[in-house]
This record gives structure tokens, C-alpha cells and sequence, in this order.
């Protein structure tokens, strides 16, 4: 099993009552803001190494990073070396 589909699955299974997804249009790493467009070079300098990342198919890649102290995961997908979605799992 992929890497971040284990610690969403832990993330849901630890805290059932208070998880939800939410599609975002952009979120923030450290003092830089990630948007849908921004590239794959970009994701990497503002946000650095991801906690994983996995295979979503023809979809792209899944990169996962876990930002401050709420346990949310925040999958970034990439394809074509662009970032086309944000979803924050909680």
C-alpha cells in the first residue's frame, strides 16, 4: 500500500468523527502561497520534501505534506510538472 494512502487511512481511522475533505484553492507553506497552476519546481522550493509521494494514474502525482499542528494531511497533485489539485484530508 502507497505510502499516503496508509497515513490517510490512519489519519481517518484515528479521528472518524472530525474527518472530512475540502478542495482548496491554495495553501500556504511558510511564508509562500501554493496555487493550482504554480509548478512543480515551486511546490518543491516553498514546501520542501513531502511526507510522500504516490502515483494518482494518468491523474499525475499525489504529494503529501502535513502543515502545522492540526494532524491535517494536504495532498498537492501534480501532473505535467503542475499543480492541478489541493485537497486538505482531516
Amino acid at each position: 500500500m502507497p505510502k499516503c494512502l496508509l497515513l490517510l487511512l490512519l489519519t481517518l481511522l484515528t479521528f472518524p468523527a472530525a474527518s472530512y475533505q475540502k478542495t482548496l484553492p491554495s495553501v500556504r507553506c511558510g511564508t509562500h502561497l501554493i496555487r493550482i497552476g504554480d509548478s512543480l519546481s515551486a511546490l518543491k522550493r516553498a514546501c520542501g520534501k513531502p511526507l510522500a509521494i504516490d502515483s494518482a494514474g494518468r491523474q499525475g502525482k499525489d504529494y503529501s505534506y502535513q502543515f502545522g499542528r492540526s494532524g491535517a494531511i494536504t495532498l498537492i497533485r501534480v501532473k505535467q510538472h503542475r499543480v492541478t489539485r489541493i485537497v486538505m484530508v482531516r
